[in-house]
């Protein structure tokens, strides 16, 4: 693995996100199994697999014992320990976080400005740039550069 600068080179350091010490965490962990016994009416039809599975998820993620990485300061020769993540959607509020802001700053970075020059008022007869047309057989996202020139 290669080294990476050290946080506390730049004058902040690392700490782990401890999520088995929130409030929510330990009401997931000490609830869970209970609220999902109580979800099963016995034909099976508990609570949807996705949901069990997300909240199972959530309960490892950020925990060092359901995975990690380790990585090594290029300056000190630090080391120190990176747990995984469960990158749910749904329950884990860092992961949900982390993805907010993921989004945000591609919508700042690429959509927004592909979509500045349509301020103008648009009708039915309003040319739009080819890559937000959806006959042009492209489903991706806007990207500034690419067609709003």
């Amino acid at each position: 693995m290669p080294a990476v600068p050290c946080a506390a080179s730049r004058g902040s350091i690392y700490h782990r996100r401890e999520p088995e010490r929130t409030l929510l965490y330990r009401t997931v962990q000490t609830h869970l199994a209970t609220w999902l016994a109580l979800q099963d009416d016995g034909t099976g039809g508990g609570a949807p697999a996705a949901l069990e599975r997300e909240f199972h998820r959530y309960l490892e993620c950020g925990i060092l014992a359901h995975g990690f990485a380790r990585a090594r300061c290029a300056d000190c020769g630090h080391d120190f320990l990176i747990a995984y993540s469960c990158k749910g959607r749904g329950v884990c509020p860092s992961c949900t976080t982390r993805r907010m802001v993921e989004i945000a700053a591609h919508l700042a970075e690429h959509v927004i400005p592909c979509l500045l020059p349509l301020r103008v008022a648009a009708s039915p007869f309003t040319r739009l740039p080819d890559c937000m047309n959806q006959r042009s057989g492209q489903s991706r996202l806007p990207c500034a550069g690419d067609c709003c020139g």
